[in-house]
């Protein structure tokens, strides 16, 4: 058991360092491994899947982990819509915005300011009032 342990706290921290770095060929090559199922699937997992694709730029790589994701939570949601928001998609990021079954604080923040960094002020007044 401490050996299954060690593995999976080396593996977090492996994936948290090519997040920082937005080093992509070893965080591909940590999905492989975690699709592969050499590691037990988690909802924290993916979601650092879905930040490390996004960080580097990869949206479909990001999305498609968000959709990989077997049981997403409000990160999980925040995560892809902070993504689409980046890539100034700020309709995508609505729609996804729209499946949260509880938005956060965090999740009005983030397209709130997506809309204002494009300088769409009326959808994110709306968002707003919501």
């Amino acid at each position: 058991m401490n050996q299954i342990s060690w593995s999976l706290q080396t593996f977090r921290h492996l994936l948290k360092t090519c997040i920082a770095h937005k080093d992509l060929l070893p965080g591909k090559s940590l999905h492989a491994l975690y699709i592969k199922s050499l590691v037990p699937p988690s909802t924290y997992l993916s979601n650092h899947f879905i930040l490390l694709y996004s960080k580097c730029g990869r949206l479909s790589a990001a999305r498609h982990a968000f959709e990989s994701t077997l049981d997403p939570n409000v990160f999980s949601f925040n995560a892809i819509i902070a993504a689409y928001a980046k890539e100034s998609k700020t309709g995508v990021a609505h729609q996804l915005f729209d499946q949260i079954p509880q938005p956060d604080l965090v999740s009005y923040n983030t397209l709130i300011s997506a809309y204002a960094d494009c300088g769409d002020t009326e959808p994110a007044f709306v968002c707003l009032r919501e």
